[in-house]
This record gives structure tokens, C-alpha cells and sequence, in this order.
């Protein structure tokens, strides 16, 4: 078990920068490398420190965040980006640059620690993240997926979920006993419901269930997936190929 992580914080605002370090002062082990106001030379602080998390504001002087996260990605730096933010709008992209997450300000203590439980949990940390009511515990798992679209309201067990595929404007969700449910939102408005422990995004058009695969096939790029007696192929983009066998590899997913 790792036995604690390390921040930096690129935020042009003094006062959102204190808030945010008052609230992780609180956790043990989390340790701030640096508060930075200014984006345009951020990328050297952040190759030089490689601290396991960012906490980035989007609309910056100089670069903004996006900027900010593609020079992360361009570097190959480990670190994980967590959006901090009063623009809702830029979630999409920031989530395609593959953002660990994207919080609204004024930040809510219950999501930012569910944040980084989910982090610790899946980054191998020994101390769970806990608030004064302990809402939050590491080891609970996430069971289930709420979704709200035209219809209603959808509330999904994890283990019910097979994959998810993306149809045009709408998103259609199949299930262990081959019920198939239709979401009247396209995929991109909500894959961050399924970027949870159990799930994995493996192309623009489908997230697949972690528990349910079964093998992957490196040379044509595909994955099966296995329940109730039948198996499932889809195709893996080449990068998110890449990307699933390492997290494979690294064991995180069991």
C-alpha cells in the first residue's frame, strides 16, 4: 500500500486556492508540493515535482486548463488531473483529455472526498479519506448508478450493468438477464456516471463492465465479455487498448 499522495494546486484565485487547502489539510498523508496562481509555466513545476494529483481551474490568464492538461498528457505525466472549476461547460472535453474528475465550485467536502476516495481505491493508498460524518469510506463500494433523462429517474445495480453503447443522442444500457434500457442522453453526458471502480471506457461508442471481460485480443483490438452463458465482442480503440491492459497489469481491477 502506498502510504501517502502528493498535490499541486493551479488556480489564479487566492481565495479558491485556500478554501481547497484548508479542506485536504484535514486528510492525513496529503501532502501539497505547491499552490500555483499562474498557468503559463505550471507544466515545468509539475515535471519537475510529479505529484499524483492536480487540482486545475479552467479559466486561466496565459493557458487555461485544458492547455494545462494536454502538456500533462503531451509529457506522459503520471499525474491525474482533477478539474476545479465554476464552468460547467468544458466537462466534455475535459473528460476526453482524460480527467480523473471535474468539480463545480464552490466545491462540496462530500464529492471532493468521494473524489479521491475513489483515487486512493484505485491507485493502491493505504488510509481511506473520511468527513467529520464519515459519509465517505473507502471501502464502500459504489453499487449504484442513478440516472435522471426524460423518462425518469433510472437507478442501476453496478453488477446489473453489462456495457454501454452509444446510439446516436441516445445511450442504451444492457443488462445481466438481457434487459436493454434506452437513455435519452447521448454517451458523453454520461460516461462520468460510469468511470467508477467497476467500468471502463473503450471507445467513443461503448463502456464496458470490468467484472464481465473475459479476454482481450491485442492483435484485432477487441475484448470479450462473458455472462449468463453467452459471450459479447466489441471493438477497442487503439489507445484505450493500450491504456486497459495496462490497468490490467497493474492489477488494479480483480
Amino acid at each position: 500500500m502506498k502510504p501517502a499522495c502528493s498535490y499541486v494546486i493551479i488556480d489564479d484565485d487566492d481565495f479558491a486556492r485556500e478554501t481547497l487547502i484548508d479542506l485536504l489539510d484535514k486528510i492525513p498523508g496529503f501532502h501539497l508540493l505547491k499552490s500555483l496562481s499562474e498557468s503559463g509555466l505550471a507544466i515545468k513545476h509539475l515535471a519537475t515535482l510529479k505529484p499524483d494529483i492536480v487540482f486545475l481551474d479552467v479559466n486561466m490568464p496565459n493557458k487555461t486548463g485544458i492547455d494545462v492538461q494536454k502538456e500533462i498528457m503531451d509529457l506522459q505525466l503520471s499525474s491525474k488531473v482533477i478539474f476545479t472549476t465554476a464552468h460547467e461547460e468544458y466537462v466534455v472535453e475535459a473528460f476526453k483529455n482524460k480527467a480523473f474528475d471535474y468539480l463545480i465550485k464552490p466545491i462540496c467536502k462530500k464529492e471532493l472526498y468521494e473524489t479521491l476516495n475513489r483515487f486512493y481505491c484505485l491507485n493502491n493508498y493505504s488510509e481511506p479519506i473520511s468527513t467529520e460524518n464519515n459519509v465517505t469510506q473507502l471501502a464502500k463500494p459504489f453499487n449504484e448508478i442513478i440516472i435522471k433523462n426524460a423518462y425518469g429517474t433510472l437507478i442501476l445495480q453496478n453488477d446489473d450493468v453489462v456495457y454501454i453503447e452509444a446510439d446516436g443522442t441516445y445511450t442504451n444500457i444492457y443488462q445481466m438477464h438481457g434487459k436493454t434500457e434506452v437513455i435519452s442522453k447521448n454517451i458523453g453526458k454520461i460516461e462520468q456516471l460510469f468511470t467508477k471502480l467497476h467500468f471502463y471506457k473503450i471507445s467513443r461508442t461503448h463502456i464496458i463492465n470490468l467484472k464481465y471481460l473475459k479476454k482481450t485480443d491485442r492483435l484485432n483490438k477487441k475484448v470479450t465479455l462473458s455472462f449468463n452463458n453467452q459471450n459479447i465482442q466489441l471493438k477497442v480503440s487503439r489507445e484505450r487498448f493500450y491504456d486497459l491492459e495496462q490497468r490490467l497489469q497493474s492489477k488494479i481491477y480483480k
